[in-house]
């Protein structure tokens, strides 16, 4: 019997680790972020995905896209073959790839779920994690915490890391809730009130009948139902 359930701990500790490393990239001293990520983590989806870009002026332009989280960019393949950023994006209504919508507002945010009241919203990034600093004979140990991994991006161009440091990039995921007007704000119970000041006392009821975790989509979703006139 103990055999048996060593094996199903180490069946499931592989299974787990497995699935943590698709998440994840170590990028070795001096190696370049942008050349040596594979498309796997850099990118939110396997290939380049028919999309169309609707304009706050009723325009709308399609192409092949795909949102690259190292720089934070919705990219598109143009005619010429060229891959190339969306600009200009608070003239942009929303982006649709796929079944997924994305809205703009300050980052690209991901449609999760909505009604006629609310919505919910992820961003997916990119973030360092352990970073380790390289020592004598080439060994490497750890030196800091979370950071993102913006910090290493200078002029809007993605750009080598000291060659004395090696780290893990790991993906994130954070949630939003947005208002009818496509305003979005950190999903917490401050920002929930903030967006819908009416709802105040029902707000607060709700969070103290139910424990919410805002980082949990089920609990969101729960709250978007809710919010819902």
């Amino acid at each position: 019997m103990k055999t048996i359930l060593l094996t199903l701990f180490i069946l499931l500790l592989y299974t787990y680790t497995a699935y943590a490393q698709a998440d994840s990239y170590t990028i070795k001293p001096g190696e370049d972020v942008n050349a040596t990520l594979p498309a796997s983590i850099k990118f939110l989806y396997p290939q380049f995905t028919s999309g169309g870009v609707f304009f706050r002026d009723g325009t709308t332009s399609h192409a092949l896209m795909d949102y690259n989280l190292l720089t934070s960019e919705m990219q598109f393949i143009a005619p010429n073959g060229d891959t190339l950023a969306v600009a200009n994006e608070v003239t942009i209504k929303y982006i649709a790839i796929g079944s997924d919508t994305f809205f703009y507002d300050k980052n690209y945010l991901q449609l999760v779920a909505g009604n006629a009241t609310a919505k919910l919203a992820k961003r997916e990034t990119l973030a360092m994690g352990d970073v380790k600093k390289a020592g004598g004979y080439g060994q490497v140990s750890s030196t800091s915490a979370i950071t993102t991994v913006s910090s290493v991006r200078l002029q809007n161009r993605v750009t080598n890391l000291t060659e004395d440091k090696e780290l893990v990039i790991n993906k994130q995921t954070a949630y939003y809730i947005g208002d009818t007007y496509n305003h979005f704000l950190p999903a917490n119970k401050k920002n929930i009130i903030k967006l819908f000041g009416k709802k105040q006392a029902a707000v607060e009821q709700y969070c103290k009948d139910n424990k919410i975790a805002f980082n949990k989509e089920a609990d969101l979703k729960a709250i978007i139902v809710f919010l819902k006139d």
